[in-house]
């Protein structure tokens, strides 16, 4: 059987062939501009569906990457105004031995009490300060809620206990923030079991430590009573303790200076001479805020005589309210160290972040990237295929059936 090509299906082929080189060799040229391998999802769909996955993962990771670089920032802000909290305390720490000595006078004290004032009205602007994102630092979850007000020296916490925390990670996600109540509203009182204190009214010199628990106490508010000493014995006094009921729990016993009195699985010493009448309270710690306990100090400074009865009354107030400075200031310590754990945390996570979104680089570009030498030499070898089907096709065109004639 004869096959007969007519002219048009010789042009049409050759058409045809030389199209399908152009394509070929655009293609390739297209590869080595951008650089990749796969130009259309139908060039390999399967690579395609996996590069597409791979790029929400990295673009996952790398928004993990900036909430970390959001906490990052947020907790070293947090870092440096805990730093400023801790060197306030510390000045009121100085501030309260030096004035807590004999040689002060009142005039003396007016003036130190007025600069621990002033540091109090620094820690309440600190503690209704805003963080980086304008947000009230320590407000827990109601940022836009001012924390702490205050009312004739009283101060009030109106955020809430919550936590503000970002993802960081697939499985990761870290507090940014403290609320103020646990900073500075929730401070124990006295040496974390009980507090001890003294009547203002007392007329000796009697000033009592901060005591100790030897057995576990009972807890409850005992009042140390001081009555007339027995005059057929040497001691200045003895003493009764009475609990919240009125019961008697320990007493009459006799006193003297530096006498520990032990009752209710505690002990605690009392220092001077108390006069009959003289009353010390020792009551449960519970929970106080850090400027309660400045305000006291303040108060006492001012409010106290030069007096021996006014003096060991200002001691024994001291004594309650320097240990309760302590406990602030180890509160505000390990609030502190948490937040720096969450800085480190933090770090780590952002370490892990870059090898993911690196990691996700390589296997896109595994997939995607095209192999540069490869790609160059089948762009030459098109080129050369195209150009000789371009020759071929102009050669049979100019041929006609009389050249073989």
């Amino acid at each position: 059987m004869t096959v007969r090509l007519s002219t048009s299906m010789i042009f049409q082929n050759g058409m045809k062939s030389m199209m399908e080189s152009q394509n070929e060799v655009y293609r390739s040229q297209q590869q080595i501009a951008t650089g990749k391998r796969i130009l259309s999802a139908s060039d390999d769909p399967a690579a395609s569906s996996a590069i597409s996955q791979l790029r929400d993962a990295k673009g996952q990771n790398e928004q993990y990457q900036l909430n970390a670089d959001a906490a990052d920032a947020q907790l070293g802000f947090q870092e440096t105004v805990y730093g400023d909290i801790t060197n306030m305390l510390q000045r009121v720490r100085d501030l309260v031995i030096q004035g807590n000595t004999d040689t002060t006078t009142r005039a003396d004290r007016t003036i130190i009490a007025g600069e621990i004032e002033e540091l109090r009205n620094s820690l309440f602007d600190t503690a209704n300060s805003k963080d980086v994102n304008g947000d009230y630092l320590f407000a827990g979850n109601k940022s836009d809620t001012i924390p702490f007000s205050e009312t004739a020296n009283v101060v009030s916490y109106q955020g809430d206990e919550g936590v503000r925390e970002i993802k960081i990670g697939a499985s990761r996600n870290v507090a940014v923030n403290d609320n103020g109540k646990d900073v500075f509203m929730k401070i124990p009182t006295g040496n974390g079991v009980f507090s001890a204190s003294a009547a203002a009214s007392n007329a000796g010199t009697g000033v009592i430590g901060v005591g100790s628990e030897i057995s576990s106490f009972v807890n409850d508010t005992y009042s140390i009573q001081f009555t007339a000493a027995d005059p057929s014995t040497d001691t200045l006094a003895s003493y009764e303790v009475y609990d919240s009921s009125a019961a008697l729990v320990a007493g009459p016993v006799d006193f003297e200076s530096g006498d520990t009195l032990s009752f209710a699985g505690i002990e605690v010493d009392i220092e001077g001479d108390p006069a009959t009448g003289d009353t010390f309270t020792i009551e449960p710690s519970r929970n106080n805020d850090v400027f309660s306990t400045l305000q006291s100090v303040i108060d006492v400074f001012r409010d106290t005589a030069d007096d021996a009865a006014s003096s060991s009354y200002r001691h024994s107030e001291i004594n309650g309210a320097f240990l309760n400075l302590d406990n602030a200031m180890e509160r505000i310590e390990l609030q502190r160290t948490q937040s720096g754990s969450r800085l480190n945390a933090v770090e780590q996570q952002k370490g892990v972040n870059d090898n993911l979104i690196l990691q996700g680089e390589i296997n896109i570009s595994r997939l995607e990237d095209v192999d540069m030498v490869e790609a160059i030499m089948n762009f030459q070898m098109q080129l050369q295929a195209l150009q000789a089907a371009q020759q071929s096709f102009s050669t049979t065109q100019q041929r006609s059936l009389f050249d073989f004639i």
